[in-house]
């Protein structure tokens, strides 16, 4: 193999990095609907780092799909997300939610 070539993903890899594209997309949803609803100040940074990171990882495998010439899932947008939505859960759950989703994350990357 040469040196300078870069192998293509398999397809458990792109399967994947679809699933975590769909589930990021669903994220920023939430995220976004929490911060315009949160109520304590001090869960407000969190909540806009969170949210950061994971429209930082949807560029990341967008980049990734497009160099491998792979279709970009429409995922989840502004379209599915109702902002004016009355708030569900306490400034709590958001974080809890947001140590699940970090959580999740870190044990994908080192099961996955």
């Amino acid at each position: 193999m040469n040196g300078s070539s870069i192998p293509k993903l398999i397809s458990s890899e792109m399967a994947m990095l679809w699933n975590t594209y769909i589930a990021d997309t669903a994220a920023v949803c939430c995220i976004k609907h929490y911060i315009k609803t949160n109520e304590d100040p001090d869960v407000l940074p969190v909540l806009n780092y969170a949210l950061t990171i994971a429209e930082d990882h949807i560029d990341e495998i967008a980049s990734l799909f497009n160099t491998e010439e792979f279709p970009i899932p429409d995922g989840f947008n502004e379209q599915d997300l109702h902002i004016d939505a009355p708030k569900l859960f306490s400034d709590v759950t958001y974080l809890r939610f947001m140590h699940h989703l970090s959580k999740n994350r870190i044990e994908c990357l080192f099961t996955c």
